[in-house]
């Protein structure tokens, strides 16, 4: 029985840019044959199978790859976020992905009673593209996440790193404030010396003035 997954949704777009038309040689070596890059059929596939598996598993890493998502597949993650049903999953690692705050919550809603372990990384929020780049209203869709894992989750381990609200990049303060602010922030129970509630709430975001996509070369991809 199935109940460890880890799958990465990976998608190319193999484009010639001097001649404007699509690398069919290059589609083909990359397993689709006659499957046009912009055409997404098969990835419904891959969420049909975490979907039917959710229920048995116990660990999940999820990712995207190291590129930017479409409008499209940002509604495909958010269909599949409303249909898994997770029963006993005590581990969810979200890596290299780019959903809205509400599609997030949403796939850890039947997760909450069971998750124990939890990192993101290069994860971006879609923001309101009518705001202008470097706005501090687009750190609010972090500081209410933050909230609801407060609220909602009761983790023994969580980190997460490299998380922007698209397009703007942050780094954490922890609660420390000697300490430099960081890309990345972690908690252990064992080693903390307090709740994750009251460490989660003692963070803030500090905006990197610039724009700085997610995809930055210097963000080089991890695998899970």
């Amino acid at each position: 029985m199935l109940e460890d997954l880890r799958i990465c949704i990976y998608y190319q777009s193999p484009m010639l840019a001097e001649k404007g038309v699509w690398d069919k040689e290059a589609w083909d070596r990359v397993g689709f044959g006659m499957l046009r890059p912009d055409d997404l059929s098969a990835v419904p596939t891959w969420f049909d199978v975490i979907i039917e598996v959710a229920p048995r598993l116990k660990t999940l890493a999820f990712s995207q790859g190291h590129y930017r998502s479409s409008h499209q597949t940002l509604h495909q993650v958010e269909q599949l976020s409303q249909s898994v049903q997770f029963t006993q999953l005590r581990e969810l690692h979200l890596h290299w992905i780019h959903l809205t705050s509400g599609t997030l919550k949403s796939f850890l809603n039947t997760a909450k009673p069971t998750l124990r372990v939890f990192t993101l990384f290069a994860v971006s929020l879609d923001a309101n593209e009518d705001l202008p780049i470097n706005d501090p209203i687009t750190s609010m869709y972090w500081q209410r996440l933050w909230d609801f894992f407060r609220d909602e989750l009761s983790l023994q381990r969580f980190s997460m790193g490299k998380i922007t609200s698209d397009p703007n990049k942050y780094l954490i303060q922890g609660p420390d404030e000697l300490t430099k602010p960081s890309e990345n922030a972690e908690f252990d129970a064992e080693t903390a010396g307090t709740s994750f509630s009251e460490w989660i709430d003692s963070l803030t975001l500090v905006l990197i003035n610039g724009y700085h996509h997610l995809y930055d070369r210097e963000w080089i991809y991890q695998g899970m």
